[in-house]
């Protein structure tokens, strides 16, 4: 009985420990697959060490706590055998792995690991390790067994194995709750495949089927081994392709999703369906593994619809193992008799699934261009449509359901729902799908991260993905908004917030980094203005039902406050200490105490343009302002200025972060964060509110304002730290001021009919540009990017806005000038989407309707943060309290 009582190990249905606690050593689950997924062998183990059978074991996964003997530095070393792939995280730093994880590899050449951590015997840090049979034809010899052991360094002496008496095989509670979430919603037939958008993957076997369309008598072909994305042509970052594409719609729970595709002449309507999505939150059983794929011929200018097909290749991606299949038969495919599969996917250890030809018009072929892989097949289009489906299901069956699946994926709104004034509930619609389409068709997987998450976009190519803060952060407040895809939206702040940095001392309690590129290369200099507490409490408080999300508070609720006392130990500046920019070096120390740069440095690393890039990465706030006073001070490598929109991103993530702590009774640091508030709230009034101007400013650090006004100025609303005469006096000398930030004083006002515009015109149409439109820099390009922040309108500003305002709701010159805003911006969106259904970076800020580039980006053509109007759109109606 005491030794049961000893152990006390439950494991899940999937094989992982929930509570464990022992004395020593370190939970480990064996798999007969290649995904770490589906029911393991678990057992308690006395190190990080073993060597399996490759023929049998394909994974295995270690958990545990580990706890240092004594303070120092402690280097990891993932010593793994030719067959095996590593990824080791300790506390969520990346420490060590195999090259193979992270392809494709940035510019010259992967990201070094951190050459140690700094650890503490006062602190315990959860490890947690996955390992993967190796069976890439890049090994040179395959070896009979996957061998593993982890060894540290400590202070620079010999590696030796982690004793046992530094690991404890127990996984704490939230992230208990975590890794069950997140294997669950790593579940299912989804556009998970990054590079592909024409690919459709099941998780958690990787099994990926890419179907693409070829000329015949041309020979052109889209390479189902190649990138597309889904604005595929349209954008600036991807590969350019024959093809061009126009998205379609992305439903929440990924039961469905759309894409037209243009070839040579012909534009098809791509459609995949699977019904089993519906239910995602659940484990998905082996009868429900099924997708389909519609093709569709819409309209065309080509006259032989022979000379096209729809060609389908099977294959296994993100080192997942299986085995491909392809019919090889020349008959006619008899739909009322489907007796055989034209691709199988046998997952090794999981799930296998079959597609069958739901069309009989021609015989299957291969593919005509020679570039195709042996895995890939063609059907034809003579008829206009050819179908393929894993189920066992006719044709018109695969119809019927593609129906019913598009109309339950279309964004409604009841009728019963009030619009603000000058919204539609039919705009609301349209802009609630450009919302809904954008945030899942950039949702992906990658087994480098924990779960799914949003990315910033898909045509970032560079990489194997690319998380930015302040993207990520937007991106799932907009998930967030349906339950069908809250879980996502939780998954993607959990994975953007765990990816902080080690920090300057490599101690773990870092930062949230400006960007994470394949979980490898952070930006070790920079972060970008806080919004992680923010957006944090904002979901929480949306969803959280008698307190069944408060383990994600308590999960993140460290790493947010060592976010943000980096920010208020490195991120104030000058004599008051407000905030500051900055942007720093990423410095260790060898053996013989010398330092030296660890990293793979980001762009301005360590001057003006990385600090830049900390906010707006060439505002003309951050020009010199002449007189002999220049911004950057390289020795210390810090902006001279104190910085309005930093300064109120502190303040605003202590009131969130007070807010959090008082839910999960961190009474101490509830009240640390509202001392700070107050204090730093104080300064805010009495330095940084420039009376003559009626509003906030910069200013430099020898006391002098620095009025180059941008959106950052209302950032103090967002706290509620303005007077209400401020406020108000800021609404009408800015905000609805015609010739600075032009948002219609209420949403009669717009469109503003009495005034005409021109192609050239400087004139503020499109409210909250990027810097004043009175500003003498405004659409005036400069720095490293043109216009970009220096006139254009961005939405994640517009939005801070937009929050600024709800702050104020009781005054109602500024309640109703939220609403012009949010027509106003609902507009914008949908002058974009329904032309093109681009989703911008950025949008002019100029009227250029009159033009034949009229709704057209100035930025990147399918970026997330573009839909936020619709988000904010769907607030004003109270769709999201």
């Amino acid at each position: 009985l005491l030794l049961l009582l000893l152990l006390q190990c439950f494991a899940t249905e999937q094989g992982r420990i929930q509570t464990v606690s022992v004395e020593q050593g370190v939970i480990q689950t064996v798999y007969n697959n290649s995904a770490c997924a589906g029911d393991g062998e678990t057992q308690i183990v006395p190190s990080v060490k073993g060597s399996w059978p490759s023929d049998t074991v394909l994974s295995v996964e270690y958990k545990g706590i580990l706890t240092p003997p004594a303070d120092g530095k402690y280097a990891f070393l993932c010593n793994v055998s030719q067959s095996g792939l590593v990824i080791l995280w300790l506390d969520d730093h990346l420490l060590c792995g195999s090259d193979e994880l992270f392809v494709p590899a940035p510019p010259g050449g992967p990201a070094p690991f951190p050459p140690y951590m700094q650890l503490s015997v006062k602190e315990q840090y959860f490890l947690r390790i996955q390992l993967y049979k190796n069976d890439s034809s890049s090994r040179k010899q395959q070896e009979s067994s996957i061998d593993f052991e982890l060894f540290w360094s400590f202070n620079y002496t010999n590696s030796v194995q982690i004793p046992s008496s530094a690991l404890v095989p127990s996984v704490p509670d939230a992230q208990v709750k975590r890794f069950e979430m997140q294997s669950a919603l790593a579940q299912g037939w989804g556009s998970w495949y990054r590079p592909n958008a024409l690919s459709a993957t099941l998780l958690p076997e990787g099994a990926t089927l890419t179907v693409g369309l070829c000329q015949r008598s041309t020979g052109i072909c889209l390479n189902p081994e190649g990138p597309f994305t889904p604005e595929q042509d349209r954008g600036q970052e991807e590969p350019h392709s024959p093809a061009t594409a126009w998205v379609g719609v992305h439903a929440f729970d990924r039961s469905y999703w759309q894409l037209y595709v243009m070839l040579g002449g012909l534009n098809i309507s791509l459609e995949w369906r699977s019904d089993a999505n519906v239910n995602h939150d659940k484990r998905i059983s082996d009868q429900d593994a099924d997708v389909s794929i519609l093709a569709t011929v819409v309209n065309t200018s080509a006259t032989n619809l022979s000379d096209y097909v729809l060609t389908a290749t099977g294959s296994f991606v993100y080192t997942r193992l299986g085995d491909v299949a392809i019919s090889k038969s020349q008959e006619n495919y008899d739909v009322q008799d489907a007796n055989e599969d034209i691709v199988s996917l046998a997952a090794v250890g999981l799930r296998s699934v079959h597609a069958v030809a739901a069309t009989s018009t021609e015989p299957l072929s291969p593919p005509p261009a020679q570039q195709f892989p042996n895995n890939s097949i063609a059907l034809s289009l003579k008829t206009g449509q050819a179908a393929l489906s894993t189920a066992s299901e006719s044709f018109a069956d695969i119809v019927q359901k593609t129906d019913e699946a598009r109309n339950r994926a279309m964004f409604t709104v009841n009728a019963s729902v009030s619009p603000s004034p000058g919204v539609t509930t039919s705009m609301l619609e349209a802009a609630g799908t450009a919302m809904q389409s954008t945030v899942m068709w950039n949702s992906i997987y990658h087994p480098t991260q924990a779960g799914p998450f949003v990315q910033v976009s898909r045509s970032f190519a560079l990489q194997p993905y690319e998380l930015f803060e302040w993207d990520t952060y937007f991106g799932s407040l907009m998930l967030s908004f349906d339950r069908r895809s809250l879980n996502l939206a939780l998954s993607s702040i959990i994975q953007v917030t765990k990816g902080k940095t080690l920090g300057p001392n490599l101690d773990g309690h870092g930062f949230i980094p400006g960007y994470s590129k394949g979980g490898r290369w952070l930006s070790e200099d920079r972060t970008e203005r806080p919004l992680a507490a923010q957006t944090l409490l904002k979901v929480w408080k949306r969803w959280d039902e008698a307190g069944d999300l408060k383990w994600v508070l308590e999960l993140l609720f460290d790493d947010l406050m060592d976010y943000h006392n980096w920010l208020w130990d490195y991120r104030r500046v000058g004599e008051l200490q407000l905030g500051g920019l900055g942007s720093d070096n990423c410095i260790a120390t060898d053996v013989n105490g010398s330092t030296f740069r660890w990293c793979k440095p980001s762009w301005g690393m360590g001057q003006m343009q990385g600090a830049r890039f900390e906010s707006l990465d060439n505002s003309p706030m951050y020009d010199d302002p002449g007189d002999g006073y220049t911004l950057w001070n390289a020795t210390i490598m810090r902006m001279r200025l104190y910085d309005i929109g930093q300064t109120a991103g502190i303040i605003a993530e202590c009131e969130a972060l007070a807010e959090m702590a008082d839910a999960i009774s961190r009474t101490s640091e509830a009240s640390l964060l509202r001392s700070r508030q107050k204090s730093l709230s104080n300064l805010v009034q009495m330095y940084m509110w420039n009376d003559e101007l009626g509003i906030y400013a910069n200013v430099l650090l020898n006391g002098t304002s620095y009025p180059r006004i941008s959106p950052t100025s209302f950032y103090p609303m967002l706290s509620g730290i303005t007077s209400d005469k401020q406020a108000e006096a800021m609404g009408k000398a800015w905000l609805t001021n015609r010739t600075r930030f032009c948002v219609p004083p209420n949403a009669t006002a717009w469109p503003p009919s009495e005034l005409s515009y021109s192609n050239d015109s400087k004139t503020c149409y499109w409210g909250v540009p990027s810097i004043s439109a009175d500003d003498p820099a405004y659409l005036v390009p400069g720095g490293t990017s043109g216009i970009y922040w220096r006139g254009e309108t961005w939405e994640p500003q517009v939005f801070l806005v937009y929050n600024a305002l709800q702050r104020y709701d009781h005054i109602p010159a500024l309640r109703v000038a939220r609403e012009g805003l949010v027509v106003q911006h609902i507009s914008l969106l949908l002058a974009v989407w329904n032309a093109h259904h681009h989703v911008c970076e950025n949008y002019p800020s100029v009227d250029v309707s009159k033009t034949e580039n009229s709704t057209t980006c100035t930025g990147n053509q399918f970026y997330m943060w573009g839909a936020l109007p619709a988000f904010m759109a769907l607030q004003e109606a109270g769709l999201y309290n």
